[in-house]
């Protein structure tokens, strides 16, 4: 069985637990449907996620927004490259002041690694592009 960014399940299993429906769960993620409901099924077979994982979900905000992109371990190296080589973005926080447009026009950074950041932020109950003046 073929599994997908953890970041993406931890969203789906998250919402899940939440007793959210496929539908509000393709939404939130950025699929359709159907391919939510597919990933669902495929989250609920999977057993207990990575502890790598829950420790990410356990840091606190503010310090997992000022971690640095290259010790992000579960994002794909492609990602993690993109990122790193972009001059003034180097952590989550950051993010919060690019547009997806202008994410897209980063050399080799994809829809699939948007789509990664955008589960990835997810989890944390945030969007990119979304006002950098939290108050966390």
């Amino acid at each position: 069985m073929r599994t997908g960014p953890p970041e993406r399940d931890n969203v789906i299993k998250s919402l899940d637990d939440k007793g959210i429906a496929a539908a509000d769960i393709a939404r939130q993620i950025g699929v359709c449907r159907q391919r939510a409901t597919q990933l669902l099924k495929r989250v609920r077979a999977q057993p207990a996620i990575d502890a790598r994982h829950t420790a990410f979900n356990e840091m606190p905000l503010d310090q997992w927004l000022d971690q640095s992109f290259a010790d992000m371990l579960w994002l794909t190296q492609r990602t993690r490259n993109a990122l790193c080589n972009k001059e003034g973005l180097h952590t989550p926080r950051h993010l919060l002041t690019i547009t997806e447009a202008e994410m897209l026009r980063i050399p080799n950074f994809g829809k699939k690694s948007l789509q990664e950041l955008r589960c990835m932020m997810a989890a944390r109950g945030l969007k990119i592009g979304q006002d950098a003046d939290l108050s966390i």
